[in-house]
């Protein structure tokens, strides 16, 4: 092979190298359409030319312009070397790059890029944790739309000269709300971005949380003022008792202790204390004011710091309060000593109502008891009157004689028979309060018991003129009781009706189970009723009602106390209902666990 055709080979290989340089250069640097056409075309010729060697050696010919293959294989050789210097600059930059990524992202600040509208196109990733935000919530907006509305105008006015001129800027600091709503101080610096034509494209720079600085600036500027603003005395006084350092508060002090005799010689005290290196807490009078002074010394510099507080308030007060307690206690003496005196006449009082309620205990037995033999007593001379002359009345032995005899001998037994009613119930009365009566219980068939009341009433009424209307229910149950007494608590009810219900009036008694409850039992007037003021009269044991209709009828008014208490004794309960001129109502309940289902 001639030295033409090995020119001809070698750089046909020079060019298929250099097509390989260029696709590399593709994974590079990702400028795929200009990399991806100058491989194609190297490539081209790399094909071209090995089918011009091919035709060389096939045709056996030797003939070659050997000057056009020399320049044909000193630029292949070129192209090789140009790609590989070209890789090994993009290579060089995407090192420089990686290593500037890392340090962005390792760096403790936030870096960001804006284009020339001020908008970011770059931010690093530890906005989340500065600023509480995602790359993706910042990217595409502006600094102004996070930035505290007390800085905008400030901002505005100064970033605005710099950015006219596109200089670099510095320690631009403004307020950033955070993503939590808190507000972030950022101290920012940047540099302004040009394209290889010079144009302004945008800023580069560096954004530094200085919160906790600015934070600690401003405590130590309030600090700072703490000892002048003070409203207590503050000192520095050095070793001679000469003041170095003294606030606004400490003037009425340092005025009287140069005057006042009773304040301490400043030179000793501090002398003292500089020698024992130890805090000292006094108390100090000075023109008539107090003061608690706290010495805190510095032996090595050799002077004693003061911090003083009037307790001239403090004082007063303690002397008014200790006033205040003695007076106190003197009253509390004197309080305690009529207390003494209270309880002890209420203890003679109490034991005076005790004594007086034992008596009365023995006085109210007595007269039950004196009731009760009374009664007695004179149910037997009634009991032969009304015998008597019911047999007188009935003709028994014969006619009298004289009709106006006859007359004599009905109100006779009239009058024995309500003579004993009354006996009766003072009997019975008494019994209750002694607490010896007792109930005989059973079933009680409230039908059968309402009609024998009726019965008996019905003549009553009939002389009166009064209606009786009656309505108990079929169904109704039979009650746990007293059927003795019951009816007895009907007889008084409807006696006492018929007897205030004028002529042509109406007496009702109805009486109804309610479903799975009471046993009720109503009876109702249309009479001469009450006010609401006489209801508790006439339930009190010999009460009278003072209205001049209701003195025209006879009693003693133990009717209807006689009737609570026979109804109290089932377990009852009675309620009374009247309007002065319209009627009168009496309910009697008793509970369901009297009737019998």
């Amino acid at each position: 092979m001639t030295l033409s055709s090995m020119v001809l080979a070698i750089s046909i290989l020079l060019q298929f190298t250099a097509a390989g340089l260029a696709l590399r250069l593709i994974r590079m640097t990702g400028w795929r359409v200009a990399w991806t056409l100058i491989a194609i075309a190297v490539f081209v010729m790399g094909i071209r030319r090995s089918f011009t060697f091919y035709q060389l050696v096939t045709s056996g010919s030797q003939k070659a312009d050997f000057s056009a293959e020399m320049i044909a294989l000193v630029v292949s050789v070129l192209m090789v070397l140009g790609f590989a210097r070209i890789g090994a600059m993009f290579a060089a930059g995407r090192r420089t790059e990686d290593r500037f990524r890392n340090l962005v992202e390792s760096s403790s600040d936030l870096v960001w890029e804006t284009d020339a509208n001020g908008v970011y196109t770059y931010i690093s990733p530890r906005v989340k944790e500065i600023l509480g935000y995602d790359a993706d919530e910042v990217l595409g907006k502006t600094p102004f739309d996070f930035m505290a509305k007390k800085d905008i105008s400030m901002v505005v006015e100064t970033f605005g000269k710099i950015a006219k001129h596109h200089t670099p800027f510095t320690n631009l600091v403004y307020t950033f709300i955070g993503g939590d709503g808190r507000e972030i101080v950022l101290e920012s610096g940047g540099a302004p971005l040009f394209t290889p034509e010079k144009r302004f494209a945008g800023y580069f720079g560096i954004d530094r949380d200085i919160s906790r600085r600015r934070n600690a600036e401003r405590k130590i500027r309030d600090l700072a003022k703490f000892p002048e603003e003070s409203p207590e005395p503050i000192l520095r006084l050095d070793k001679n008792g000469v003041v170095l350092y003294a606030n606004h508060s400490s003037s009425p002090l340092l005025s009287c202790w140069e005057i006042d005799g009773r304040c301490p010689d400043k030179r000793r005290l501090i002398e003292r204390i500089l020698i024992s290196g130890k805090e000292e807490s006094i108390e100090v009078t000075c023109c008539e004011a107090y003061y608690d002074l706290l010495f805190v010394p510095f032996p090595k510099d050799g002077y004693v710091n003061v911090y003083g507080r009037d307790i001239t308030g403090f004082k007063r007060a303690s002397v008014d309060l200790q006033k205040a307690h003695d007076e106190l206690e003197l009253r509390i003496d004197e309080r305690t000593h009529q207390l003494q005196q209270e309880v002890e006449e209420r203890k003679r009082t109490q034991e005076e109502l005790v004594r007086a309620n034992r008596v009365a205990e023995v006085a109210n037995q007595a007269k039950s008891e004196f009731l009760a033999g009374m009664s007695h007593e004179l149910r037997t001379p009634l009991n032969a009157i009304i015998g008597f002359s019911d047999a007188i009345k009935s003709k028994l032995f014969g006619n009298m004689g004289n009709a106006r005899y006859e007359e004599y001998i009905h109100n006779i037994h009239e009058s024995g028979l309500h003579l004993l009613e009354l006996v009766n119930d003072v009997l019975d009365l008494s019994k209750i309060e002694a607490g010896a009566l007792e109930l005989s219980e059973g079933p009680v068939n409230i039908s059968e018991v309402a009609e024998s009341s009726i019965r008996l009433i019905r003549p009553r009424a009939e002389n009166a003129m009064v209606k009786i209307k009656v309505d108990i229910a079929e169904d109704i149950p039979d009650l746990h009781g007293d059927g003795r007494r019951i009816k007895q608590i009907l007889l008084n009810l409807l006696s006492n009706a018929v007897k205030f219900t004028p002529k042509n009036g109406e007496v009702t008694l109805d009486a109804f189970h309610v479903n799975g409850g009471s046993l009720n039992i109503i009876v109702s007037d249309n009479g001469t009723g009450m006010t609401e003021e006489d209801i508790p009269k006439a339930l009190a044991e010999f009460g009278q009602v003072d209205d001049a209709t209701v003195k025209d009828h006879e009693g003693t008014g133990l009717g209807l106390p006689l009737v609570k208490y026979l109804v109290e004794m089932h377990d009852g309960t009675l309620d009374l209902q009247s309007e002065k001129g319209r009627g009168t109502t009496v309910t009697v309940e008793f509970p369901a666990e009297r009737v019998i289902v």
